[in-house]
């Protein structure tokens, strides 16, 4: 591969549309042009809010946009899902200056994904080489990617970048057509795991109270109303202790 050059831009917003999104695909719409324009455009991000974008480029041959990272400068570490708190605070007590650090990461979601976007992989090290160079010409603390797509961590690997590693729960729709499937599955899932007889019978009140009265529970719950007439609100008051 011929020698490649980085570049940084003062936004995402500064770069076609189009190649922005050949290079970050259509399947995570949190590194797409148009949600991360939204949130500069807003000034969600931005000098005013500590976060700068910075985004780092590299073009092709063709001198289309090949490679690119979405990076911001931050002030500060909120926003990012990560506590970093300690590794600032120990920085700044050996002498050194934590802030501003290079951020990799979609703003405020701490949804996984791709965070070297990438026409072709093979781009990988020059990108991540540009995102050090970022770093060192700036005489910065250090650069951060967060919520890596798990297929790209092997790039940073590769790198010697320091790996952090953390735990997710995330909920996934087992093809619920509502509410009611959730529950029932969540049931299902109780009673089969269940160790005793208590256990299994313990999700059978509320499991009833949904398939027979619904509607009663719906206007408990979401309109704060008894159709039956016989619920007395209760007064609840808070003071200061003496």
């Amino acid at each position: 591969m011929a020698e490649l050059v980085a570049r940084v831009a003062q936004g995402v917003a500064q770069v076609p549309k189009a190649q922005w999104d050949a290079c970050a695909g259509a399947d995570n719409p949190f590194i797409s042009w148009d949600f991360l324009t939204a949130l500069e455009r807003s000034g969600s991000v931005g000098e005013r809010s500590g976060w700068q974008p910075l985004p780092v480029l590299i073009d092709g041959p063709d001198g289309a946009l090949a490679a690119c990272a979405p990076a911001y400068g931050k002030t500060h570490s909120q926003g990012e899902y990560v506590f970093d708190h300690g590794w600032a605070d120990a920085w700044e007590r050996a002498g050194g200056r934590y802030y501003p650090k290079i951020q990799i990461a979609s703003p405020f979601s701490p949804v996984p994904g791709p965070r070297l976007l990438l026409r072709d992989p093979a781009y990988a090290p020059a990108l991540i080489a540009g995102i050090e160079a970022l770093v060192d010409q700036n005489q910065l603390s250090s650069a951060h990617a967060t919520f890596v797509a798990p297929e790209q961590v092997a790039h940073f690997e590769a790198a010697d970048w320091l790996i952090r590693e953390d735990s997710q729960f995330h909920w996934t729709n087992r093809g619920y057509a509502g509410f009611e499937d959730f529950l029932a599955d969540l049931s299902s899932d109780i009673v089969g795991s269940a160790l005793c007889d208590h256990e299994r019978l313990a999700t059978l009140p509320f499991a009833s109270g949904m398939r027979y009265f619904r509607s009663e529970l719906d206007e408990h719950i979401l309109r704060s109303s008894c159709p039956a007439g016989v619920c007395r609100p209760i007064a609840v008051a808070a003071g200061a202790a003496h």
